[in-house]
């Protein structure tokens, strides 16, 4: 023992008398504890948003700010464990600092459309149909190419090492997007731009790539909006031990002994220096100034291509826009861009051990901060940002309205159950912008539905419906032919809850979700429910007929995640719908009761069941008992089975990452075409929503 504490001793005074040669000091004078303490009494500071960053100078001591911020909660932490003589790292892992957590709908009657929110903007899936050839992204995550007139498979587009593959067609142009993963560095967001001509296979025109993940594409008439998001570089730096002498236990050599052994671990992360006037392919020029500075340091960088100059496509670089933070929801319309932020990451509490010490967690920042980009202009341009009360569903929460003067925008706030003492509310806002680049509520109907959620919504000319639920779904219709004095017109309460409306033009809307059995205070969601209401007169809006109502708990139906899947002709007055539908087996299992996809068709006051369809003899061994599976309501995972259904001329398709069938009107028993695509025995496991 006595060798061991001149061993000790040894270290520690080597230690404390080497020259200060390590980087990173940022003591403050104040112990961790009083760093905290102060920095939690602040609140992110906050920006106009439409404004560039005038130089990389000006960019990178913003986001220094961010770094040095978040290790002042790194070092809390690290302080804390060691006063408490607490692990500060789990077994083999390196220090990791915290991160980011009256109308028909759009295109009905068109052959082959895939459905979209805006109108004019269209949105990339895994199956296209184009002007003579349909294009599937199939189980082996390569491109088939079948000939839209013989209905035969003309061959396929390799693709190897891509992952989240979309597809977008326009006039002899497919857009081929994806995700490709490198053995070392970061992935890389490709696309590759292709001729097509009636029967020839596509010919490759341009690839291009762009560093960060796959987020989201538009294509609006030539020009495609591509959003990709990108990490923020840094570089990890030793920290020294004198950054910890302001602690109350840097006194105790057992203390520093301990700090001293971590040290080969113990690193900082640092904002690098900006090199060549670009951070991560952007300018930093071209980069928006943050409208709130917190520690979301991600990178959306947006990107205009026009798929029709091909040299701009070899040889030219697409102009860009970059703004710092994770998008978490994007709507887009001919005109704008808007980017929707609703998590704020900033300092939390610490637990130091002492009587008194209460761990009281930071309320959680309710704001939806939205940034809005004109898209319309000779180059992207910021055009206001603002915030707003509340959390959206999803991007069909937003709606502009009067040729985008104005901004529909409903949230909700609160739990369900009340959680912390504040029940959920929803809320419906009209926001406009200021000359000074501000958005701002301009009217707002506040306080709706208390103790529920919104779980669908949908805007139609001047009118918007809203779904909220806890034991019921109640459907409620606004009028917002004025903006600035919107109104409440009725409501209808009915068991279960739709997660999808889609209007289908004569006064009628259906919704799609779930069925709901009430159990007191609160109710279990149960099998797929389709809804048609009569929505002619808005201010009394009521169900055509009872619903219809597909399995037990656990069904699913890709449409109430992915609206790309609902399928409606209004010349044919048939409605698609994916189905899984579910069965109970024994006291807690299920087992499928049908897979494939239903066909409706609709009638003067309701609708009738009109064919079933189903790939399932095509699914791989490997796959098909996942169809038995109970899914979650929210479960965003693209059906097993069936996925798309268009109509071309007077036939119906039904599309798969397994095949293709073909079916003429009238006669669903036996499919015309039956084409079924190579499979990958774990391809259950591999497609990605």
């Amino acid at each position: 023992m006595r060798y061991q504490n001149i061993f000790v001793h040894f270290f520690l005074l080597t230690f404390l008398c080497m020259p200060h040669v390590l980087q990173g000091n940022t003591s403050t004078g104040l112990s961790s504890e009083d760093a905290l303490a102060q920095a939690l009494q602040q609140k992110p500071q906050e920006y106009s948003g439409t404004d560039f960053y005038p130089s990389c100078a000006a960019l990178r001591n913003d986001l220094k700010t961010s770094f040095d911020e978040m290790w002042l909660q790194e070092k809390a932490w690290i302080s804390a464990a060691i006063g408490l003589d607490r692990p500060i790292y789990a077994e083999g892992k390196e220090l990791e600092m915290a991160q980011p957590a009256a109308e028909s709908g759009v295109n009905a009657g068109v052959e082959g459309a895939t459905n979209v929110q805006e109108r004019g903007v269209d949105e990339a899936d895994r199956f296209r149909v184009g002007d003579s050839q349909i294009f599937a992204l199939s189980s082996d995550e390569h491109v088939q190419v079948i000939d839209r007139h013989s209905m035969q498979r003309m061959g396929r587009l390799y693709l190897p090492g891509f992952t989240r593959t979309q597809l977008l067609t326009a006039k002899d142009r497919l857009i081929v997007l994806g995700q490709i993963k490198l053995k070392t560095g970061p992935d890389f967001t490709v696309v590759r731009a292709y001729a097509t001509e009636s029967r020839m296979l596509p010919i490759l025109i341009a690839e291009q790539r762009y560093s960060g993940t796959y987020v989201t594409t538009r294509l609006i008439g030539d020009q495609l909006i591509l959003v990709v998001q990108d990490a923020i570089p840094d570089i990890k730096v030793p920290v020294p031990f004198e950054e910890f002498q302001n602690e109350n236990w840097f006194t105790d050599p057992n203390k520093r002994q301990k700090l001293y052994q971590m040290r080969d671990r113990l690193q900082r992360r640092v904002f690098p220096p900006i090199r060549q006037g670009q951070l991560q392919g952007v300018d930093c020029e071209r980069y928006v100034q943050r409208p709130v500075r917190d520690w979301d340091l991600q990178l959306t960088k947006t990107y205009r291509i026009n798929i029709r100059n091909e040299n701009a496509l070899l040889y030219e670089e697409p102009q860009s826009l970059g703004t710092i933070g994770a998008a978490e929801e994007l709507y887009v319309t001919t005109r704008n861009l808007y980017v929707l932020k609703q998590q704020l990451q900033w300092f939390t509490p610490v637990w130091w051990g002492r009587p008194g010490n209460v761990l009281i967690p930071t309320l959680m920042d309710e704001r939806l901060r939205i940034q809005q980009i004109s898209i319309q202009d000779a180059f992207l341009q910021p055009k206001a940002s603002g915030h707003l009360r509340g959390r959206i569903k999803d991007r069909w929460s937003i709606r502009e309205l009067k040729e985008g003067r104005y901004l529909a925008v409903a949230t909700t706030t609160g739990f369900l159950g009340g959680i912390g003492g504040e029940p959920a509310l929803n809320h419906l806002f009209i926001v406009a912008a200021d000359q000074e680049g501000r958005l701002n509520p301009r009217a707002s109907i506040e306080n709706f539905a208390p103790r529920e959620d919104i779980r669908s919504v949908r805007y139609l000319g001047d009118y918007a419906y809203i779904v909220t639920f806890e034991k019921t779904d109640p459907l409620f219709a606004f009028d917002l032919s004025d903006p600035e004095h919107p109104r409440l017109l009725s409501e209808l309460k009915i068991p279960g809850f739709s997660t999808y409306m889609h209007p289908l033009g004569e006064g009628r809307l259906m919704g799609v979700g779930f069925d709901a059995t009430d159990q007191g205070d609160y109710s279990l969601f149960q099998g797929i429910k389709i809804s048609l209401f009569g929505i002619a007169d808005p201010s009394h809006i009521y169900e055509l007929e009872e619903p219809l109502i597909f399995g037990t708990r656990g069904s699913s139906s890709e449409v109430t995640t992915d609206p790309k899947a609902f399928f409606f002709d209004s010349q044919s007055a048939l409605v698609g719908v994916p189905l899984i539908a579910l069965r109970a087996s024994g006291e807690w299992g299920t087992q499928r009761d049908f897979s494939g996809a239903l066909l409706l068709k609709l009638k003067a006051t309701g609708m009738t069941e009109e064919a079933r369809f189903t790939h399932v003899e095509w699914i791989a061994p490997a796959c098909r008992s996942e169809l038995d599976r109970w899914r979650w309501w929210q479960d965003a995972r693209p059906s097993l089975d069936i996925n798309r259904i268009y109509r071309l001329s007077d036939h119906i398709i039904t599309l798969s990452r397994w095949g293709l069938k073909v079916f003429a009107t009238g006669s669903w028993d036996t499919p015309s075409v039956a084409l079924s695509f190579p499979a990958r025995e774990t391809s259950c496991l591999s497609h990605e929503p």
